[in-house]
């Protein structure tokens, strides 16, 4: 039995490029119209392995469409089984997904990742020793001590960063979404819904902060299609 496997979702015209394969090197095709449609490929009625060849074709094939169009990307491993429930879910969720396509519209999404120093690579200053033992126990509550103060004072320049990186670059984006402290190490992992003309200049004000806060790292990617900025599933 066949399925249809999505990538994403279009307005319906222009035709797709020419050539473009999906997973299994099955022809790439559109599903509904007059105003939407999916993008999508047959399939076994399975999911699909999680592997890194077959995630990269995924990703290829709504890079491809993000070239000439603005799309709403499906996650990995979207099936529906048959074009009829295709159809289906596009007129189910028509007036979200008009909207949605309009948010995106002419935006690519940005992500960046911040990791705080590694123990030990930034000085920190040495606690009063108001703790006069020698024996381990005292030992052992300086070092806590003096680590929750180090946590302490990384917390405290972490959000310092953020505020920065939010003055810089909230006046780039048309939307974000942050998840500060995630651990101990990942200070900032976000996602930045930004116009294609503004890419530029937003990597130029990321560069900014990095250089203010060169001990922290900063992992910076995309442009992607806007992921987090669309309900990639099929039955959301």
């Amino acid at each position: 039995m066949t399925a249809v496997y999505l990538y994403g979702v279009v307005g319906y015209p222009p035709p797709l490029a020419r050539g473009v394969l999906g997973l299994g090197d099955s022809p790439v095709f559109l599903v509904g119209g007059p105003d939407l449609a999916a993008v999508a490929s047959d399939s076994p009625l399975h999911l699909w392995p999680i592997d890194e060849a077959h995630v990269r074709r995924h990703e290829a094939v709504v890079e491809a469409i993000m070239r000439d169009r603005p799309v709403l990307p499906m996650r990995y491993n979207s099936l529906l089984p048959g074009k009829k429930a295709v159809t289906r879910l596009l007129r189910r969720r028509s007036r979200a997904l008009v909207a949605a396509l309009r948010r995106v519209g002419g935006s690519v999404e940005m992500g960046l990742r911040v990791l705080a120093p590694a123990p030990g690579t930034e000085a920190v200053p040495r606690l009063p020793r108001p703790l006069r033992g020698r024996g381990p126990g005292t030992s052992y509550l300086r070092r806590r001590m003096e680590e929750e103060r180090r946590g302490a004072r990384e917390r405290e320049r972490g959000q310092q960063l953020i505020e920065q990186l939010g003055a810089l670059l909230d006046p780039l984006v048309a939307e974000s979404s942050l998840r500060p402290f995630l651990t101990e190490r990942l200070t900032l992992s976000a996602s930045y819904l930004v116009a294609h003309d503004r890419v530029a200049t937003f990597r130029e004000r990321v560069g900014i902060v990095q250089r203010r806060f060169s001990a922290f790292g900063f992992v910076l990617t995309g442009p992607w299609p806007p992921y987090h900025f669309a309900n990639g599933s099929p039955d959301g």
